[in-house]
Formats: structure tokens, C-alpha cells, sequence
């Protein structure tokens, strides 16, 4: 399903309906339409129920694991102090630690090779 056709999904429901009354492309979408229309998808499509809010911390999740660095997921995501960002997310950040680890082993590799 595109985006287009989420945008239709279920408005000739008016409860469900993303736009204004007048409806039609560049109007505004109305907050409830995405909370209703994408528990409906997600069904629709055999998939397991998430919060959409959830689809964030993916994005985040996967541009961390692709080797964005913080301080650009820190803006994509809007997050106003880098901090946020970095308590948030920091735990997954799994190349840094592999990086950290290396270092640290090289530099116990290279004082125990001055000592002997």
C-alpha cells in the first residue's frame, strides 16, 4: 500500500475521513485519522499491532544501526538538547562499543609489548 492509497484507506467513513470536510490533496490531515487508519492497516496487511508512535524509534533505531551519527538522528528526529537523543538511544549504539572495546584492547596489546 502506497501512501496515496493510505491516505484513501477507509475515508468515505466520515469518523475516518483524513482531511477536512472538503477533503482533496494538500488539505490538512486530521490527528485521529492516523491513529485510527493505522491499527486498520497494519490488521489489513497480517501484520503484529504497534503504536505508530513506535515507527520512530525504528527509524532511529536503523539510522544508528547504518552508521548515522547522533547528533543527525539528534535533528532528523527534532529532539531540541542532544542528551535526549543520546539517553534514549545510546544503549543501541552497538558499533561504538565494538569500537571502544578495540581501542582498549590495542592499547593493553601495546603496554604489555613496552613492559616486555
Amino acid at each position: 500500500m502506497d501512501g496515496f492509497e493510505l491516505w484513501q484507506y477507509n475515508v468515505d467513513d466520515p469518523k475516518h475521513r483524513p482531511c477536512c470536510p472538503e477533503g482533496g490533496m494538500g488539505t490538512l490531515i486530521s490527528p485521529h485519522y492516523l491513529t485510527a487508519a493505522f491499527p486498520k492497516l497494519l490488521e489489513k496487511n497480517n501484520l503484529r499491532h504497534i503504536r505508530f508512535h513506535d515507527l520512530r524509534h525504528s527509524c532511529a533505531s536503523l539510522l544508528l544501526a547504518n552508521g548515522v551519527p547522533m547528533k543527525q538522528i539528534q535533528e532528523w528526529l527534532g529532539h531540541s538538547d542532544f542528551s535526549t537523543t543520546a539517553n534514549v538511544y545510546a544503549h543501541l549504539d552497538y558499533n561504538s562499543k565494538l569500537s571502544s572495546a578495540d581501542a582498549i584492547a590495542n592499547g593493553l596489546k601495546g603496554a604489555l609489548t613496552a613492559i616486555q
